[in-house]
C-alpha cells in the first residue's frame, strides 16, 4: 500500500509540475499554447513519462524492449518553434526526474518558470530586448510598403526586416517588409507616404 500511494503522489506532482509550465506560459502571454490540445499535452507527457520509467526501472530486458517499442513514436505534428520543443523535452525529462528524485524535478520546474518569466518581465523594460527577443510565437503584423524614394528612417530601423530596389519603367522602387509594434505602428509608416503598402501576420 505504501509503494502505491508514492507511485500515485510522485505521478501527481509530475502531473502538477507539466501544469505550472502550462500556466506559466499562459501568463506570460504565450498565446500558443491557449487550445485543448496543448493543455491535454502538457498535463499528460510528465505522468506518462513517469509511468514508463517506474515500470522499466527494476527490469533490463523490459528496459530494452521499450527502448525499441519508443523508438517508432515520434512527433508528427509540425513544431512552431524551438522553444515549444523545449517545452516538449523538459516534459518529457520532468516525468523521468520525478521518479528518481522529486526535488530536483521541482527545482528544476522553478528554474524553468523563473526564467521563463525574468526574461518576459525584464523584456517589457527594455525595448530593445523586447524587439529582440520576441519569445512568444504569436501572429506579428507585418507591413510591406512601396516607395518612390529611399527612406533613411526605414533604413536605421531595428523593425526593418527586407528591403530591395526595383526599377519598373523609368522610375526606382524601393520596397520595405518592416515588422510594426509599439515603437513603430501603422500611422508611422503612413506618415512616410507609400506609394502602396499591405499589412498582414506571420508567426514570431
Amino acid at each position: 500500500m505504501i509503494i502505491y500511494n508514492v507511485f500515485f503522489t510522485k505521478m501527481l506532482l509530475s502531473f502538477f509540475l507539466g501544469a505550472s509550465l502550462y500556466f506559466t506560459l499562459i501568463i506570460n502571454k504565450f498565446n500558443w499554447v491557449k487550445n485543448p490540445h496543448h493543455l491535454l499535452t502538457f498535463f499528460l507527457i510528465p505522468p506518462i513519462a513517469f509511468s514508463i520509467t517506474t515500470a522499466i526501472s527494476d527490469n533490463l530486458a523490459l528496459s530494452l524492449g521499450m527502448i525499441g517499442a519508443l523508438s517508432i513514436i515520434r512527433f508528427r505534428n509540425p513544431v512552431r518553434s524551438p522553444l515549444e520543443l523545449t517545452c516538449y523535452f523538459f516534459l518529457i525529462t520532468v516525468g523521468i526526474v520525478v521518479n528518481v528524485t522529486y526535488k530536483n524535478a521541482i527545482l528544476l520546474t522553478l528554474l524553468i518558470i523563473v526564467i521563463i518569466s525574468g526574461v518576459k518581465i525584464i523584456s517589457k523594460f527594455i525595448p530593445f530586448l523586447n524587439n529582440f527577443l520576441n519569445l512568444s510565437t504569436e501572429k506579428i503584423n507585418i507591413v510591406e510598403a512601396r516607395f518612390s524614394k529611399n527612406i533613411d528612417q526605414l533604413n536605421n530601423s531595428k523593425n526593418l526586416l527586407f528591403h530591395s530596389l526595383s526599377n519598373e519603367g523609368d522610375k526606382q522602387i524601393y520596397s520595405y517588409r518592416i515588422q510594426l509594434n509599439e515603437l513603430f505602428d501603422l500611422n508611422d509608416m503612413l506618415k512616410l507616404k507609400p506609394i502602396d503598402y499591405a499589412v498582414y501576420k506571420e508567426d514570431s
